[in-house]
């Protein structure tokens, strides 16, 4: 091979994967990480396959795609990257729920239906989202760039379109009204309490006034509302507004 690529060369020379020299490694830029076939587990003379999920047609479809590249990802949907003894399951971040809980079920029967050899019951199933993917995903895509990965990040147009309204009605507000401060108000957990009387005819600086009944002390509440603290809050909401109104504390 060596005389046919280079027939000018001086030193033709071979290499075994892990044997490489450092004059080899050089040549290319620098040795860096690289997944190997061997610690990828896959078969010789097998092709990964890559495969778009989706129930856009109203069922749900698992359709190849042959020559497949970075920008085949579909991030409205589900992809999945078979590289034989793993299969990957790529989640699109504008994937829906329904195609989220029907991927591994469909993934899975599809490897039950391969005939090239696999050991199908150790086969992986690894779940990835956009942009974490692992090099030995990248890997078995002819080139991998990190511009094409950050556009699946981006907000859609109209989300970001409404999000940005959003934020000038907001900014509008602050400018005509003043932004709104936080009001922080005294935990009744604290032990600050008061008394039935106060609490039902107003209501006492730094307290809530949606939870004034819980301001009581225990006996008091008793004696209020019949019951201890723990019961009340163990009824329904509506039940609980109910006996608030009818005791004046709502």
């Amino acid at each position: 091979m060596g005389a046919i690529l280079a027939p000018g060369a001086s030193v033709n020379t071979g290499f075994k994967e892990g044997e490489e020299t450092e004059e080899f490694w050089d040549s290319l830029g620098g040795k860096t990480e690289y997944s190997s076939i061997k610690n990828m587990g896959i078969a010789p003379g097998f092709e990964p396959r890559l495969f778009h999920c989706s129930n856009s047609q109203g069922y749900f479809h698992m359709k190849e795609i042959y020559n497949f590249n970075q920008e085949d990802l579909n991030n409205n949907d589900i992809m999945v990257l078979d590289v034989f003894s793993t299969v990957y399951i790529w989640v699109g971040r504008k994937s829906n729920d329904k195609e989220r809980k029907n991927a591994l079920k469909k993934v899975e029967s599809y490897v039950q239906t391969c005939t090239d050899g696999r050991d199908i019951a150790n086969v992986q199933y690894v779940t990835i989202d956009p942009c974490s993917e692992p090099i030995n995903f990248t890997t078995h895509f002819p080139e991998w760039e990190d511009e094409v990965a950050e556009r699946w990040l981006e907000l859609d147009p109209y989300a970001a379109a409404m999000a940005k309204i959003e934020a000038e009605k907001k900014a509008a507000a602050d400018a005509k009204w003043g932004k709104k401060e936080e009001v922080k108000y005294e935990s009744s957990e604290s032990g600050v309490t008061h008394a039935y009387e106060v609490l039902k005819k107003g209501c006492p600086e730094g307290i809530d006034p949606t939870k004034k009944e819980s301001y009581l002390s225990d006996a008091e509440f008793q004696s209020v509302f019949g019951m201890d603290k723990a019961a009340f809050y163990a009824l329904k909401d509506w039940k609980r507004k109910d006996i608030k109104k009818a005791k004046g504390l709502f």
